[in-house]
């Protein structure tokens, strides 16, 4: 019970806090409604998807074989995509938040419409 525990409260508990650092690193202006998004779809898959795939695998092949299933398929699928889309702070592609270009947003300066006008100057 203290190993369920662990795992869930380590593994499985701190699989959001990578994304929700992700929307953080990428997005400012419309950080909650990403963070919502992301939200909403965990959620849905979680409690909507998820169950009635893991039922149906259990009935079909048993328990034991659903989680050789749940495990290759987290080896396999999740960790090459979290490899795929995992890209760390825009400041490393030359990018700011919000998918704005370096240059095109002078942070120094609070005027947005002044920060434009010098960039293209």
């Amino acid at each position: 019970l203290l190993a369920l525990f662990l795992l869930r409260f380590f593994g499985q508990g701190n699989l959001m806090n990578v994304s929700i650092t992700e929307i953080n690193y990428w997005w400012i202006e419309r950080r909650g409604l990403v963070m919502g998004i992301a939200g909403s779809v965990v959620s849905a898959a979680m409690l909507g998807i998820i169950p009635i795939v893991m039922m149906s695998l259990m009935s079909s092949v048993g328990w034991r074989q659903t989680y050789v299933i749940l495990g290759m398929a987290s080896l396999f699928v999740m960790a090459p995509l979290g490899l795929l889309f995992f890209r760390g702070k825009p400041e490393q592609y030359g990018l700011l938040p919000d998918a704005k270009v370096e240059g095109i947003l002078d942070t120094t300066n609070n005027s947005k419409s002044q920060a434009i006008i010098e960039a293209t100057a």
